[in-house]
Order: C-alpha cells, then sequence, then structure tokens
C-alpha cells in the first residue's frame, strides 16, 4: 500500500494514494504543482487559463517534454561514455 500524497490545484486540494513503488510521489505532486502554477501564469487572461483541464494538459506536455529531453541526453551521454571506454580498454590492452 502506498502512501496518500495530497495535492493543491485552483484553489482545491486533491488527495491520492501514490503506488508503493513511487519512491518519490511527493516530488512529482510539488513538480505538477509548480508547473501548473507556470502555465496559469503564462495564460494569464487567455481561454487556456478559464480551463484547468487546458492547463493540466498543458503542464503535462511540458514535464513530459522536459522528460523526453533527459532521456535523449542520458542516451547520448552513455553512448559517449560506452565509446570513451571501449577506446580506453582498446588502448590499455595494447600496451599490455
Amino acid at each position: 500500500m502506498g502512501e496518500h500524497i495530497t495535492i493543491h490545484l485552483f484553489g482545491k486540494s486533491y488527495t491520492f494514494e501514490a503506488d508503493a513503488d513511487v519512491p518519490n510521489a511527493h516530488a512529482v505532486a510539488d513538480l505538477l504543482e509548480q508547473e501548473v502554477t507556470v502555465v496559469a501564469k503564462k495564460a494569464g487572461g487567455t481561454a487556456i487559463s478559464r480551463n484547468p483541464f487546458a492547463m493540466l494538459t498543458q503542464a503535462a506536455l511540458n514535464i513530459a517534454n522536459e522528460c523526453v529531453g533527459l532521456r535523449s541526453d542520458r542516451h547520448r551521454m552513455v553512448q559517449a561514455v560506452t565509446t570513451r571506454s571501449q577506446a580506453l580498454i582498446q588502448a590499455m590492452d595494447a600496451r599490455l
């Protein structure tokens, strides 16, 4: 059984149970709250600011975009480390 997390959005509190295998549930909830706040400020008086679903969707897309970018960065770094490690191993083997 997971822990109960409360998130505050649009002046209301929502409590849900996080899965037990989500160790950073509070950090995830805080990130969503922060991103919704950023979206709401940027939206100002536009139609999106009057639609909580649209703001949540935009916040989720922003977070997902950052996640995809970080995964791509991690993949490139792993490839670079692997390539350099193989080159170092070959250099060491050549000297033995």
